[in-house]
């Protein structure tokens, strides 16, 4: 049962949650200019820290920035504005091609015509709109009523359409100028902020954060920027009318996470099919650009900036789809930096640690972890998938050391602790025996081979195995049996049931050149130390090997706590296991070789 204030707390994380969502959703009109400022400071600091570095003063550099890239988007935006009102008013021009195309396809065909229609009507209302307002205005040829309510009415709705987008706009400028100017200062006060004591961790944050956004929207900005030119380019030599228009909305698109691209191809190639008699051209454009966004997705990009936003995909969808519905449209368009930016902090902070594993590309689950869950669920396609990953460039040892055996170790920690029934141990361990022989039926990975040299004639030298206690350690007994066996030294494995003087009687009567003793850690180091005294007991002059699988540590302590001063060598993993008997053996076959001494 839950301790009450541990429930309390989740309680009040749970509803801190819902408040700030709901805060963030409420007040998206006040927000809004606040992120979008910010991340427009973040994308224009290198440029500026760039002119301060030619000797302009920051005020001068920042109003610099800004001037130009206020410029820039007010003249990006009149040129998408002629281009719709030119667009509009050749849309009539193409009914009779888009009709005679859409009548051969059928149902496809009438959705088509009737997407046209709509276009139609929308492009007709927009030109006349924009022809309306390019008209002189003459009070005179209106009725004396219409002069004094309509007239206002539509200058009122004018003014204020006006004062909401040019006064968000320079508000959002004017938040930029202010957040490049007195950075330093903001800087401090946020230090200040979140203790003294947390100057380290705040810096950190705060600049690992401004430096990966920056450096992510400065390099998709001129990426996006190549992208509209090489569409525009690509339009105007296929033909298609207004080019510059398809090219401009090609690049802002690309903003928006995975759908961007392909919701500004949408448009032109529908275009194309309206211009074009056949469809010839529709199908060049259609695959150049889809081979355009395959190479700028998956060679240009990666090179540039390496894993691009450093979140998972899904979280890339989940973000997309939260901060739409909290923030509109832009909040699509923010939706990708400021999660960055919150995964950049949650990397530093503990208390939003949950943000980082729920969103960061890095936090998936360890290698064993995985193995292990995928046992549980019985996920056999997905097990067998995980294996061959982790195995690619792995020889046998390092796949059996850190993957099979963690796995198998978690097992039996949830074994002792009563969270697995027996069906699932037992079902765990059959499928990690198969797993383990599989591996070692492989042929070994191609180049330079990191085991240790045995002799070639080892073979003819009995090896022993002797599992300590239970079916896990049998398991780890098959592991070392498998790799020396790949090594083409010749093993044998006693059965784990066998009590110890059974398991001490058949080794004697073997008479082996070398004993291995196998244990997985932790559960079975008293059963090692009671079998290890009877063996030495039954073979005084064998070499005995203490295998403690998975046991962390220095292997002399180990041995000490087996037995004290005169304690076998062990070895803490498979491979360390291979090692030892790569050193075992050349002494004892050279002593083998040597003629026995002449009888008196």
């Amino acid at each position: 049962m839950a301790h009450p204030l541990q429930a309390s707390t989740w309680l009040l994380r749970i509803t801190g949650s819902i408040l700030i969502v709901a805060g963030l959703h409420a007040g998206h009109e006040l927000l809004v200019p606040f992120a979008l400022a910010a991340l427009l400071a973040l994308m224009l600091a290198p440029i500026g820290n760039e002119l301060e570095r030619l000797r302009f003063g920051r005020s001068a550099a920042v109003l610099t920035t800004v001037l130009l890239a206020a410029i820039l988007m007010a003249g990006m935006g009149w040129l998408v504005t002629r281009q719709v009102a030119e667009l509009a008013r050749k849309l009539a021009d193409y009914r009779g091609n888009i009709e005679a195309k859409t009548a051969r396809m059928g149902p496809v065909g009438g959705i088509l015509l009737k997407g046209y229609g709509r276009l139609q009507s929308a492009g007709t209302e927009l030109s006349r709109k924009d022809s309306t307002s390019a008209s002189t205005f003459k009070p005179s040829e209106m009725p004396p009523d219409m002069v004094s309510s309509s007239a206002m009415d539509l200058l009122g709705e004018f003014f204020l359409s006006l004062f909401n987008t040019l006064g968000t706009g320079f508000i959002v400028l004017l938040l930029v100028v202010f957040l490049l100017i007195y950075r330093d200062d903001l800087r401090d006060r946020l230090i200040q902020l979140f203790g003294v004591s947390q100057v380290k961790i705040t810096t950190q944050a705060m600049d690992d954060a401004a430096t990966s956004v920056s450096r992510y929207l400065l390099t998709q900005a001129i990426v996006n920027l190549a992208y509209g030119v090489i569409v525009t380019a690509g339009l105007f030599a296929i033909g298609i009318p207004n080019a510059l228009l398809w090219g401009i909305l090609a690049g802002l698109a690309r903003f928006i996470p995975y759908f961007g691209a392909w919701l500004a191809a949408a448009l032109p190639i529908f275009i194309s099919v309206a211009v074009f008699p056949g469809w010839t051209r529709s199908i060049v454009l259609a695959s150049s650009w889809l081979a355009l966004e395959v190479v700028v997705a998956n060679a240009i990009e990666p090179q540039l900036y390496g894993r691009k936003t450093g979140i998972s995909p899904v979280a890339v969808l989940v973000a997309a789809v939260f901060w739409t519905w909290a923030w509109g449209g832009l909040g699509l368009l923010l939706a990708i930096p400021v999660t960055v930016s919150l995964v950049v902090l949650a990397k530093h902070f503990s208390s939003l640690g949950f943000l980082h594993t729920l969103l960061s590309q890095d936090a998936s689950l360890e290698p064993r972890i995985q193995l292990y869950q995928r046992l549980l669920a019985r996920d056999h396609p997905a097990t067998e998938e995980l294996v061959d990953a982790f195995g690619q460039g792995r020889s046998l040892g390092q796949v059996y050391d850190h993957l099979i055996l963690p796995a198998l170790s978690l097992a039996q920690e949830d074994r002792v602790w009563g969270r697995l029934e027996d069906s699932s141990i037992e079902f765990i361990r059959k499928s990690l025996l198969a797993i383990a022989d599989d591996l070692a039926d492989r042929p070994p990975p191609e180049g330079p081979s990191s085991s240790p040299m045995i002799p070639s004639n080892a073979a003819s030298h009995l090896i022993l195995c002797i599992p300590a206690a239970d079916t896990a350690d049998e398991l780890g007994t098959r592991m070392v049996q498998r790799i020396l066996e790949s090594r083409r030294v010749h093993a044998e494995i006693l059965a784990s049931g066998d009590t110890v003087g059974e398991k001490a009687r058949q080794a004697a009567e073997r008479s082996p050149d070398i004993v291995i003793l196998v244990a997985l850690q932790p559960s079975a180091l008293i059963p090692v130390r009671y079998l290890y005294k009877k063996l030495r007991s039954s073979l005084p002059d064998t070499e005995i090997l203490v295998a403690l699988l998975q046991a962390p540590g220095d292997p002399r302590k180990w041995s000490e706590r087996i037995l004290a001063k005169t304690g076998p060598p062990v070895a803490t993993s498979v491979l360390a296991t291979e090692t030892s008997i790569a050193q075992m053996l050349p002494p004892l076959l050279l002593a083998k070789a040597a003629p026995a001494p002449a009888a008196p």
